[in-house]
């Protein structure tokens, strides 16, 4: 928590306590509204310092319940925002074990036995009601379990309806994965993989005193439509829309919707919170949207909402600030109070409180809704949703709510094709034209043998033989309390025989492991010890003597013997070939005349002869 811290919140929940035992009136120092934590101590203020019966209006918490009458001697009144817990109804518990079963098999479809012979099933966009025969073989037909094998439906918020202590209301938020083919009216998908995440889903089931089995059971009514991804849509038309086959939007909003839809911009989905952590303890939130409602809707203090405060409805928006100050917040009950119980934090979102709304009045009796706001860090309302009928079988406002079911109360409704989907209008049109001959309206949801005692019929029946029949009613559902616990208990002690065996079979087991354990380590310590003394007893007996020590002489080194170079030979020469003196050619020489003899001269020595003589010499 950002704006406020433990110790200031505890401070709240002390004085919220007090106010609600002793009836007082407190009222916070006031602080700028648009500064932190502005928007807590505004609320509670508010909430506290409202009217001046309005805390008178809260039940004690200390009060014993046992009794009707208040610790005052006064009710709190229908329009009283009562808080208390859903469970103080005798066999209460028994009737929410009912629902559990009637959910765990897929509303009664694996199960028939679970529906009584006169049971119907009411559906927001059916114009009519199923009975049981019609209601199972759909239910067979679709097989939404075939498509998803894993779909869980994820119950919560289970209550016990103020008004009626036989029907019993409850939120699921359907999630599974596509895994089987998905058979439709026309044509059969097949699988894709691809994962369901329902909206929040209002389901109501009624349950007959006599034999405990279901006889109305209203499904389908998204509470949020911009949760989820299947487009606000739940039952076979979210499975068609994961298969990739949505229904068209004329199936589904009215004609005005439709063209607001087609013109306008594309809504994103609320994303999921990814905390599970409240902003603010219980107490403190459900005091936040009680500040919210006494100001009618904020519209006479908008500084409780916050700057980007968006207002959905299931089929209108979402809307602005301004325009919902302006045209919404002031309309939505018309000037009625309306009745307003189980207050409680939503367990998949700690940031949104939801509420169940009964709109009454002069004339005006509403169907059930559930109205949601969630807050900021600092206390500030960032988004509310309103208008999501949770059964529309009840009530004169031909299952409407807000402004059109105050005018189709009183008798100044709009057309039918402006405030409901086509296929919806045109089949309440036919039901009108045949009413002379049917003897049934258009807002008319049960039949005669499911229809219970009307006003006139209540009014007529004996004061006596009804305080009997309650009576008997009370001890049924007493004994059947009484049995109930009497089987729990047996299979209690059943249980806790089975947990004390089963602790005395893992006791003997680890005693029996422990002795085992023992055993093996004696024996291998025996195994160590007989091969020591073995290995002693086989090794010779070595005596000691002390070492000597000598000193080591360095060896001569001789000088390393080089290897004499080879001798080498001298190259022989080659005798060179005798080469012969060259003789002159004989030249022809013209006759000469004789000389005269000459006188010899003195000897001298040849040149050829001279000059290879060494040679010569050399070759001998």
């Amino acid at each position: 928590m950002k704006s406020l811290s433990f110790q200031s919140t505890a401070t709240f929940g002390k004085i919220l306590l007090l106010a609600n035992v002793f009836g007082l009136v407190v009222s916070f120092t006031s602080q700028q509204h648009n500064g932190r934590g502005g928007g807590v101590a505004k609320g509670v203020e508010l909430s506290m310092a409202g009217e001046s019966d309005f805390l008178s209006r809260i039940s004690n918490p200390f009060f014993a319940k046992e009794g009707s009458s208040k610790e005052d001697g006064s009710s709190s009144g229908p329009s009283g925002l009562n808080s208390d817990s859903s469970f103080d109804t005798p066999g209460a518990e028994i009737l929410v074990g009912k629902a559990k079963a009637v959910i765990a098999t897929d509303l009664g479809v694996q199960d028939p036995s679970l529906l009584d012979e006169d049971f119907l099933w009411i559906g927001p966009l059916q114009e009519k009601p199923l009975g049981k025969v019609d209601y199972l073989a759909a239910g067979r037909f679709f097989s939404l379990r075939t498509a998803f094998p894993d779909l869980d439906y994820r119950p919560h918020d289970f209550r016990i309806d103020e008004n009626d202590p036989l029907t019993v209301r409850c939120t699921v938020r359907p999630l599974g994965v596509m895994r089987g083919p998905l058979r439709l009216r026309t044509e059969l998908v097949q699988p894709n993989g691809k994962q369901w995440r329902g909206p929040p889903e209002a389901i109501s089931m009624t349950f007959d005193p006599d034999t405990g089995k279901l006889v109305k059971l209203c499904s389908g009514f998204a509470i949020d439509r911009l949760v989820g991804n299947t487009n606000g849509l739940c039952g076979v038309m979210a499975a068609a829309t994961i298969a990739g086959v949505p229904p068209s939007d004329w199936e589904v909003y009215p004609i005005p919707a439709v063209i607001s839809r087609f013109f306008g911009r594309p809504v994103d989905p609320v994303g999921e919170v990814s905390t599970f952590l409240a902003p603010f303890p219980e107490t403190v939130m459900i005091q936040l949207v009680k500040g919210i409602l006494t100001t009618n809707l904020a519209a006479d203090d908008a500084s409780l909402l916050a700057k980007d405060f968006s207002f959905v409805t299931p089929s209108i928006g979402p809307i602005g600030k301004n325009k919902f100050l302006e045209s919404y917040a002031a309309q939505e009950f018309g000037g009625f109070e309306p009745e307003f119980s189980h207050f409680r934090v939503d367990p998949f979102d700690p940031y949104r409180v939801w509420v169940d709304v009964k709109p009454v009045g002069p004339g005006l009796e509403g169907p059930p809704q559930a109205c949601s706001f969630t807050f900021d860090d600092d206390g500030f309302c960032t988004r509310m949703t309103a208008g999501a009928v949770m059964d529309p079988s009840i009530g004169n406002t031909g299952g409407l709510t807000g402004a059109a079911g105050i005018k189709y109360a009183i008798g100044e409704g709009d057309l039918d094709v402006t405030v409901r989907p086509l296929p919806v209008a045109i089949g309440r049109l036919k039901k009108t034209i045949l009413s002379p001959l049917t003897k049934i309206s258009a807002d008319d949801y049960v039949l005669d043998s499911a229809r219970g005692p009307s006003s006139e019929d209540k009014a007529a029946l004996d004061p006596v033989e009804a305080r009997k029949a309650l009576a008997e009613a009370r001890a049924r559902i007493q004994e059947e309390e009484a049995q109930r616990r009497q089987l729990a208990m047996e299979e209690e002690i059943r249980l806790r025989a089975l947990q004390e065996a089963e602790q005395e079979k893992l006791r003997l087991r680890q005693e029996a492991e422990e002795e085992l354990r023992q055993a093996r380590e004696e024996i291998e310590r025996e195994i160590l010890r007989r091969e020591a003394e073995s290995r002693q007893a086989t090794q010779p007996v070595v005596t000691k003597e002390e070492p000597t020590f000598t000193i080591p002489t360095t060896p001569k080194m001789s000088p390393p013997k080089l290897p004499s170079p080879p001798k080498i030979a001298p190259p022989k020469i080659p005798a060179l070939p005798k080469m012969a003196p060259p003789q002159k050619a004989a030249q022809s020489k013209p006759p000469t005349p004789k000389a005269e003899p000459r006188k010899p001269k003195q000897a001298q020595g040849n040149f050829f002869a001279d000059a290879f003589k060494p040679l010569s010499d050399l070759s001998a």
